[in-house]
């Protein structure tokens, strides 16, 4: 990268069932990290503890409705949809030839769980408006 000269230690760890695990050590912190973050105007990578709250993931940005949704296109995705479809978007993925039964079936397990959360928050929603409507 331009104007950036970082070395970075990597740390191998044993593996129980033999050989290792390579990971990159923060420089600040000195911690083992599988990831380093270098947020924009950053003038190095470290480990996302070392940044606290100035890195965080997509999801940490949103509301409980918008983490289902990601998280129902994201067990979409696992289970092979491309989700160009619309009218495929409302059925269910059939199982991949390449998936176990009990994986599949725990794919479908979270994806309900994801789906109940968005049907609350739309209920929600739903009765905020009309009461709102109701007062007018």
């Amino acid at each position: 990268m331009r104007g950036l000269d970082q070395t970075i230690d990597l740390i191998p760890q044993r593996r129980r069932f033999g050989g290792v695990q390579w990971y990159f050590q923060c420089p600040v912190l000195g911690l083992r990290a599988s990831v380093l973050w270098k947020p924009p105007g950053a003038k190095r990578f470290c480990s996302r503890q070392s940044w606290g709250k100035q890195v965080a993931y997509r999801t940490q940005f949103v509301g409980q409705a918008k983490r289902a949704q990601i998280g129902t296109g994201r067990t979409r995705s696992r289970l092979g949809s491309d989700q160009k479809h619309p009218v495929d978007w409302q059925l269910l993925p059939p199982k991949p030839k390449w998936m176990r039964w009990p994986t599949y079936e725990s794919h479908i397990e979270r994806y309900r769980g994801y789906e109940e959360v968005r049907l609350k928050a739309k209920a929600v929603c739903i009765a905020r408006l009309s009461g709102k409507l109701a007062a007018k």
